[in-house]
């Protein structure tokens, strides 16, 4: 595929975003955000039995933040909390701490497809990985159904990076 159906796919996205909504009765909600440029993302997170998590999102920000946040709803409802955590910290390993791609290509390549042009071009990346550090913070609490959110720096390394360095 070509750059311009990557970001013809990020417009999409943000222009047409899945799982954006309310987040009353989550079982938990994490918070992140990059003061700097003003982008803000909260995702809930509520595990149905069998079904595996629902997730959803709110928030503003940039094309490439509500994309990543639309395609990483998709990426990760109805999957176990455990699997959902793994692959949150391997999209955010190979976005800000440029581990090799391994399983998250082949759990989900078109979020590597779509995002592979935003990690080399450097800029950005903050911004593709704001919202999977939300859902970080989010399964973090998901052991209590209650409506909590979770501190900004609540995560590890790469998460905690998304959190704190300037926009």
């Amino acid at each position: 595929m070509t750059d311009d159906v990557y970001r013809a796919r990020i417009l999409h996205h943000f222009q047409h975003p899945r799982h954006r909504g309310e987040l009353e009765g989550m079982q938990a909600v994490g918070r992140a955000t990059i003061p700097m440029c003003g982008d803000e993302v909260e995702v809930g997170v509520s595990e149905i039995g069998k079904e595996g998590l629902a997730v959803r999102f709110r928030g503003r920000g940039c094309a490439v933040c509500i994309a990543s946040a639309s395609m990483m709803a998709e990426a990760v409802t109805g999957l176990t909390r455990e699997r959902a955590d793994e692959r949150a910290r391997a999209f955010l390993g190979w976005m800000l701490d440029r581990v090799e791609v391994g399983l998250l290509a082949a759990a989900a390549p078109e979020l590597v497809e779509t995002f592979g042009a935003v990690r080399e071009a450097g800029s950005r990346a903050r911004c593709a990985a704001l919202p999977w550090g939300a859902l970080c913070n989010a399964l973090s609490l998901c052991v209590a159904p209650l409506y909590v959110t979770a501190a900004a720096g609540a995560t590890e390394s790469a998460a905690a990076s998304v959190l704190s360095a300037p926009g």
